[in-house]
């Protein structure tokens, strides 16, 4: 008894998509052109993007420039209170848990910094920015950057995407100079102080 019942089970199962089946057969010309077609239309989509220059491509090729700072723990408290009193945070905003990456992150996304990287490449005009051109430069500039610190390794990781894989190199490349010269700066501040 319950052999029969599997057997109508599975009688009726094949049963039901045999139609399915058949209209398949009948339509594989129709599926396999259709398929066909969508293939070498996104085919020819992917070789049109790649040939097309970067600018004008509809999905462009994107290059990331990055590089690697391993940031130094707090040896002194004196210079990070200077550097911090040079960004505008109070005393009593400041703590005995200062780290330096998050110093360094604060200082990489700051007015100067962005500021010496759109005079020094031309950015507002290499993006066409007609309105308000400070702020929406900046924000442009800032959306292209990525920071990452690892507190582990204490290592920093600055990087930028860009069509452009020069120019990409290039501003990562003037962050971090522009960086050791901040540092450098603040150094001989503190000094200057200590003096």
């Amino acid at each position: 008894m319950q052999n029969e019942k599997n057997a109508v089970a599975e009688r009726s199962f094949i049963e039901g998509i045999l139609p399915y089946a058949s209209l398949l057969w009948k339509e594989r010309r129709l599926i396999t052109i259709i398929t066909g077609a969508i293939t070498l239309a996104v085919l020819l989509f992917c070789v049109i993007s790649v040939i097309l220059p970067s600018d004008k491509s509809p999905l462009p090729n994107l290059y990331k420039a990055q590089a690697t700072l391993l940031v130094k723990g707090n040896g002194r408290p004196d210079i990070s209170t200077s550097i911090l009193t040079a960004l505008g945070v109070t005393q009593a905003m400041q703590t005995n848990t200062i780290d330096n990456g998050d110093l360094i992150t604060e200082v990489l996304q700051s007015r100067w910094m962005l500021d010496s990287l759109i005079g020094e490449f031309d950015i507002a005009n290499r993006y066409k920015i007609k309105n308000n051109v400070k702020g929406n430069t900046r924000s442009r500039v800032l959306a292209k950057f990525a920071f990452e610190y690892n507190r582990q390794s204490s290592a920093l990781r600055i990087s930028f995407q860009e069509t452009d894989p020069v120019f990409a190199k290039d501003v990562v490349n003037k962050m971090v100079n522009l960086l050791e010269y901040w540092f450098n700066q603040n150094q001989g501040l503190e000094n200057q102080k200590q003096k």
